[in-house]
């Protein structure tokens, strides 16, 4: 039998996931000689013309087969057909499916893994909106947003989903992505789903609760987390609520209810603003309480301008299925909603100083408009001064001593900052106020060395603030002093008097005994006597 040997150059790609076009140069790699020919290693995969690779073919090559099955059983198929389509396809890999992918819903949801343009990730910044295809009625035929987070080298969606690289290759190597014509494709560890309705918690571990409580309170939980569409919720965080302290206890009261439901109301936009939709330029906003409102961002802060009030969103961009929320570091009240010293003072429970203020004809104190901030001692604190036992006038400068007027017409500074003011009371005394702990603040005269602590505080919605302490100020060694002195001078005296009247006494005792005890007459005027009777 004859033999004979073929001359060939065989052609190896080095990945089978790149395409390139016939016009597409590939560079030679390296080459392997053999006898009868050579083969050359090309960083791309050539294909003829005949030959088309979708993105469909794509995800079964890299056998997210799950997930491809679902794009053809679903309404979405045509998006892996097409190479000229501009997107990103974000895929779970098929341990990510767990459960059936039969129900239409998930195969609606199917959309959402889809980004409206291709997207290098290593060009994206941590918290970017990425802008899917998943179009839902809640947010107004609007396309639901995909959140893009980094935590050191890994890449996530929505702070959950993480974004997985080719085996060997590092993320931030922008090889690992998969071209298809115009669409990218990256491999996720789990599961993409949309965002479910508002959560008390946040991604950054920022709690809501009080925000989620007092909807529910209200009663305004369903209309606001499910019925409404299309909304931005301005969420005041724990510690917003937390710092209006006696402020939040009053609108907890049965009788402030509907006001704290005009405030809720008033935290929701009509409309869904993302962060980047609030620029330096005001605009005016409908709110669900039917007020309109004006907004303007300020790196990262929100401005109420209507309000004067500057809050900061801690976390920005919750997503939800109706909108998107933002945690807010204040809370807003509405114009509509009134809070006066009177309603803070009975939202401590105590009604002693209350009793005081009318009964010493004060209550213009109470006024809305007096700007005058108030210190409430507790009935406790009240019992303990024995205040009862005290003349009139002695009272009204006492309470003197608890009231600090208004500064050019407006509230004094608030008493508990890092930095605290010097503030005067009507009484004309200094009061120092010290931070003791981080929530624990001490209040006295400045020439008392005797101090209150603060119970609880609040501010109207003028601004002005009030504050539970316990223990009634006073100077009592200032005060004292000057009694003690005339008192000291008179015991004094009285003591003087004393000792001379006793030393007085005891010569004259002394000498009426020795008048008793003293013979008659001496042993020398004795002699003569004797002798002559000798």
């Amino acid at each position: 039998m004859d033999t004979w040997t073929m001359k060939f150059s065989l052609i190896l790609p080095t990945s089978l996931y790149k395409t390139s076009s016939p016009e597409t140069v590939c560079p030679l790699v390296s080459q392997v000689k053999l006898i009868t020919g050579v083969i050359h290693i090309i960083s791309n995969l050539t294909l003829p013309d005949s030959v088309v690779f979708t993105p469909l073919k794509y995800l079964y090559g890299m056998h997210n087969t799950i997930f491809g099955e679902t794009l053809a059983a679903s309404g979405s198929a045509n998006l892996t057909h097409d190479l000229s389509i501009r997107q990103t396809i974000f895929a779970p890999i098929n341990k990510a499916y767990s459960e059936s992918i039969g129900t239409q819903e998930v195969l609606d949801e199917v959309r959402y893994n889809f980004i409206n343009e291709p997207l290098d990730i290593t060009d994206l910044k941590h918290n970017d909106l990425l802008t899917t295809k998943y179009t839902l009625n809640s947010l107004n035929g609007n396309p639901q947003k995909v959140k893009f987070t980094k935590k050191g080298e890994k890449f996530f969606l929505n702070n959950q989903v993480e974004i997985l690289p080719d085996p060997g290759i590092p993320l931030t190597y922008t090889a690992n992505a998969v071209h298809a014509g115009n669409t990218i494709i990256y491999n996720l560890a789990t599961k993409l789903s949309p965002p479910g309705p508002l959560r008390p918690t946040t991604s950054e571990g920022l709690s809501l609760f009080r925000s989620f409580h007092h909807l529910v309170y209200t009663g305004l939980d369903q209309r606001v987390i499910f019925d409404e569409n299309a909304i931005t919720a301005l969420l005041p965080s724990d510690k917003a609520w937390s710092a209006m302290g006696l402020a939040e206890r009053y609108l907890l009261s049965e009788e402030a209810k509907e006001d704290l439901k005009k405030v809720l109301l008033e935290c929701v936009l009509e409309g869904v603003y993302y962060s980047i939709d609030f620029s330096e330029e005001s605009r005016r906003i409908k709110t669900l309480s039917g007020e309109t409102i004006s907004l303007r961002g300020v790196e990262g802060d929100l401005v109420f301008e209507d309000k004067d009030l500057k809050v900061h969103m801690a976390e920005r961009d919750i997503l939800a299925a109706n909108g998107v929320g933002h945690s807010i570091s204040a809370v807003p009240l509405p114009k509509s909603v009134v809070i006066t010293p009177e309603n803070l003072i009975n939202a401590t429970g105590f009604k002693g100083w209350l009793n005081i203020l009318h009964e010493y004809d004060l209550s213009s104190y109470l006024d809305i408009n007096s700007h005058h901030t108030l210190l409430i001692p507790t009935d406790e604190a009240i019992r303990s001064a024995s205040l009862d036992t005290l003349k009139q006038e002695i009272i009204a400068s006492l309470i003197d001593y608890h009231i600090i007027p208004p500064i050019d017409g407006h509230p004094p500074p608030d008493l508990l900052t890092e930095t605290p003011s010097k503030v005067t009371t009507l009484s004309g005394k200094s009061l120092k106020i010290k931070q003791i702990y981080p929530s624990v603040w001490t209040i006295q005269t400045n020439s008392s060395t005797v101090a209150a602590r603060v119970l609880d505080q609040g501010k109207t919605s003028q601004g002005t603030q009030i504050l539970l302490i316990d223990a009634v100020l006073f100077e009592p060694i200032a005060s004292a002093g000057g009694w003690a002195r005339a008192i000291a001078v008179v015991i004094f005296g009285v003591a003087v008097v004393v000792i001379i009247a006793a030393g007085v006494g005891f010569v004259v005792r002394w000498v009426q005994r020795r008048k008793e005890t003293k013979p008659l007459f001496a042993d020398e005027e004795r002699e003569p006597f004797l002798d002559e009777e000798s």
